[in-house]
C-alpha cells in the first residue's frame, strides 16, 4: 500500500471573481502573474528575545510551496470568473496554507472577490464543496 496516501496535502480550489466592469484580459493577466512559479510575496516575521522584538521580512516564491496553481476559466458557473486549484508540494508541510492565503490576499488587493469552493484530500474521495466568500 502507498504510505503517502493520507500524508499528501489536500487540493484546494478558489473561485476568483474579477472586479465588475474590468477588462477580462487584464483580470486573466493579473491571475497569471500572481499564480506564476516565480511570483514573490513577503511576510513580516516578528521574533522576541526577552523584552525586545525583532522584525524581519522574508520573501517567498510560489514555487517554494506549490507544484502548480492551475487556472481554469471553463468550469465555473460565472463566465467572468476563474477557478484556481492549488497543488501543494509535499515538503511544504503546513506552510503552504499561509502561502495560499498570501496569494488570495494579493488577488483581493487587485479587486478580486475570492470564494473558497472546495477541498480534496487525495485518496479520500471527491472534493468537499464549500460556500461563502472572503
Amino acid at each position: 500500500m502507498n504510505d503517502q496516501i493520507g500524508k499528501h496535502p489536500e487540493l484546494v480550489r478558489w473561485t476568483a471573481y474579477p472586479p465588475s466592469g474590468g477588462d477580462p484580459a487584464e483580470a486573466f493577466s493579473a491571475i497569471q502573474e500572481i499564480a506564476a512559479p516565480d511570483y514573490a510575496f513577503t511576510d513580516t516575521v516578528v521574533s522576541f528575545s526577552g523584552d525586545s522584538a525583532t522584525t524581519a521580512e522574508q520573501v517567498h516564491r510560489v514555487r517554494d510551496y506549490f507544484e502548480s496553481i492551475e487556472i481554469d476559466h471553463e468550469c465555473v458557473h460565472d463566465r467572468r470568473a476563474y477557478e484556481l486549484e492549488f497543488h501543494p508540494r509535499m515538503e511544504a508541510n503546513g506552510f503552504w496554507k499561509d502561502a495560499m492565503l498570501s496569494i488570495v490576499r494579493a488577488l483581493k488587493e487587485k479587486g478580486f472577490e475570492m470564494v473558497l469552493t472546495s477541498v480534496k484530500r487525495p485518496g479520500r474521495g471527491s472534493h468537499k464543496t464549500m460556500s461563502g466568500g472572503t
